[in-house]
């Protein structure tokens, strides 16, 4: 079964992804950006959103890794 969740595009715009088809998920900082890379299946770009990929997850960040 499909696991939708709601994220922002670093363009601001809305975007649903299905998390049981990403296969990567990573925070990208430093050099002026600032943002969570999210693969999914087959893409070779990653999506580029804004959200930390604990809040995509439903996860509590750890004191220092953010």
């Amino acid at each position: 079964m499909a696991k939708w969740t709601k994220a922002t595009l670093v363009s601001g715009h809305a975007i649903y992804l299905d998390l049981e088809k990403a296969t990567g998920v990573k925070r990208v900082r430093g050099q002026g950006k600032d943002f969570t890379a999210v693969y999914c299946g087959g893409n070779i770009e990653p999506f580029e959103i804004v959200e930390t990929p604990e809040d995509l997850l439903g996860m509590e960040a750890k004191p220092g890794t953010i």
